[in-house]
């Protein structure tokens, strides 16, 4: 092993004297930056809040379905600009993907309200007047119109059946009512002779 002393190092240099009239000032450090305002993420937020709204809204329902999606991919553009805000594209994101849940949820609701309606009983009774009351007597009996009576056993005269939306009072009769019809009705004339209508 050898070492080389011919090789001589710079000697180390003093620090030269402060005067006392020179002070040390720290460096500056780096004034921070403001992003500047991410606009696609501003208006996916916008976007996304309507499209909420209008999601939990029955008859506006439509807006917020097209109100959801736009503002879900204007979130996903603004997350990858660079240089710019990302808080209101995150925010966006996820108001879009709660909104289309809740609107999801709030049109299922409707469906099954409107399918319980459409083939839902109704809520129609029949009732029908006591033994030997006329029309105008109290009723006593009220059932279901589930229970329907046949033309061979009508209900009785001074029965009310009754909805939410109508009632009807059965307050007279007419048998053999067949000529009562016009003979210029088209659904009249092929029907066959022999049988009689009743009002």
């Amino acid at each position: 092993m050898s070492i080389d002393l011919n090789t001589t190092e710079p000697a180390p240099v003093a620090p030269e004297p402060s005067s006392p009239n020179t002070t040390q000032v720290p460096p500056a450090r780096p004034a921070k930056v403001k992003k500047p305002l991410n606009v696609v993420g501003l208006v996916a937020l916008i976007a996304a809040a309507l499209g909420f709204i209008f999601a939990c809204i029955p008859g506006a329902l439509i807006i917020g379905w097209i109100l959801l999606p736009i503002a879900f991919v204007l979130a996903l553009v603004s997350l990858f600009l660079k240089g710019k805000g990302k808080w209101m594209g995150i925010t966006a994101l996820i108001v879009s993907i709660v909104g289309t849940v809740v609107g999801v949820s709030v049109f299922l609701a409707v469906v099954a309200s409107s399918v319980d309606d459409a083939f839902g009983s109704g809520g129609t009774t029949v009732v029908e007047p006591s033994d030997g009351a006329g029309a105008d007597a109290k009723a006593t009996e009220n059932k279901p119109a589930d229970d329907a009576e046949t033309r061979k056993n009508p209900y009785p005269i001074g029965s009310v059946i009754e909805s939410d939306d109508w009632r009807v009072v059965i307050n007279s009769v007419t048998l053999a009512s067949t000529d009562w019809f016009s003979p210029a009705t088209s659904s009249i004339r092929h029907r066959p002779r022999a049988r009689s209508t009743s009002l």
